[in-house]
């Protein structure tokens, strides 16, 4: 069954669409620097903290009915938009990944050599 949010704001969809098209594009320009990434999504972290306490907040309804109104929007179209972090945790298990893997590759060519 269709989401009938899908269908609300096309302008706003469209306009918002041609933003992360730019970022995605901007993003893929910095793809082999980890530092500019970093950078890339605290902005956006920023932005979204942002948005949420100077304009979301402000703008939610005072009126009981209308607020559970929107409560149930938010709970039938997926949520409360959440930009999770990258745990240190994960962060290292993938650096160590990494780390394995350019050393078996050192190894083979060696290998390979003798």
């Amino acid at each position: 069954m269709d989401d009938p949010q899908d269908t609300q704001y096309p302008e706003l969809r469209s306009q918002t669409r041609a933003l992360l098209d730019q970022l995605q594009a901007l993003a893929q320009t910095y793809a082999d620097d980890p530092q500019a990434l970093l950078l890339l999504l605290r902005l956006m972290e920023q932005t979204h903290t942002e948005i949420r306490e100077n304009l979301f907040q402000a703008a939610i309804p005072n009126d009981r009915h209308a607020f559970q109104a929107l409560m149930r929007t938010i709970e039938t179209s997926g949520g409360w938009p959440y930009i999770p972090r990258m745990r240190l945790q994960a962060f290292l298990a993938a650096w160590d990944a990494q780390e394995n893997t350019t050393a078996s590759t050192k190894l083979e060519q060696e290998g390979d050599r003798g």
